[in-house]
């Protein structure tokens, strides 16, 4: 999904650039700020979601500037005005299914890749190995140890016992947390 940055979204609405009379780059964020408090604009671009979000906020500011009109409804039926409240709310839900199936395609593609290397990596130990030495820590294996030995080798024990992953790799299916594939999957997962 390509990132676009803000200032060609306002360049392309009218409100930067000679049109719009020479407004400064600043002038034109607090003025965009006004029309919408809780926008952004990152310095990486913007994904889908946000450009659509600043593409309303710099229409209505090329109203507010005269750079632009704001468009009169036709006088429609009831029947015609459902009718294109259903055909935009259908437009807008695709759209959003598609930017959740790039996004889900983005994260699958990401997860797999870990996967395939948790599934690579074999650890510094085998289970067994892994098996005796911690077993050696464990402080209920020995008698007569005072307090600071105990928690000495309590705190031992609880290093290994965090570090597993890192020691041994993973034994276990990877398979058992999966991320949905398609939007339909994602849906079901919500109900």
């Amino acid at each position: 999904m390509k990132k676009v940055s803000w200032t060609k979204i306002a360049i392309a609405s009218g409100v930067m650039g000679s049109a719009a009379g020479g407004q400064s780059r600043k002038k034109v964020k607090d003025m965009l700020l006004e029309i919408e408090p809780g926008l952004s604009f990152p310095r990486g671009g913007m994904d889908l979601p946000m450009q659509v979000v600043m593409a309303a906020a710099c229409a209505n500011l090329a109203i507010k500037l005269g750079l632009a009109e704001r468009a009169e409804e036709p006088d429609l039926s009831k029947r015609e005005s459902h009718r294109r409240a259903v055909e935009i709310e259908t437009a807008v839900q695709d759209r959003v299914r598609e930017a959740l199936q790039l996004a889900l395609d983005d994260y699958n593609l990401i997860a797999d890749k870990q996967k395939a290397l948790i599934k690579a990596y074999r650890g510094i130990f085998t289970p067994q190995e892994y098996k005796f030495i911690s077993g050696a820590l464990h402080s209920d294996r020995y008698q007569n140890l005072d307090d600071v030995q105990r928690g000495r080798l309590d705190k031992a024990f609880g290093i290994m016992v965090d570090k597993k992953l890192e020691l041994c790799g993973d034994s276990n299916d990877l398979e058992s947390s999966t991320l949905p594939k398609t939007v339909s999957d994602l849906m079901a997962r919500r109900k």
